[in-house]
């Protein structure tokens, strides 16, 4: 009984290495490369989006002098 004992806790052991283990080795083996992919993919598209507001910002801008402008802020009219 006592060696059955102990050849059910190395099942058991090992076991739970392969709970733990086939995981981490599918991860490192299949997914590594393409979670990696993907996470340079996300840096560039976050920083295209910071330019695009960047660019958005300043058509805003232009679009509010250009108003400005328009209702009589500034600008002179020439009349003959």
């Amino acid at each position: 009984m006592r060696r059955q004992a102990w050849l059910g806790r190395i099942v058991t052991l090992i076991f739970y290495a392969a709970l733990i283990g086939v995981p981490v080795w599918f991860y490192f083996t299949y997914m590594s490369d393409t979670v990696n992919q993907l996470l340079e993919t996300y840096g560039a598209v976050k920083v295209r989006g910071a330019e695009m507001q960047s660019q958005y910002e300043s058509f805003t801008e232009m679009f509010k002098q250009f108003q400005s402008r328009m209702m009589g802020g500034g600008a002179t009219s020439t009349e003959q």
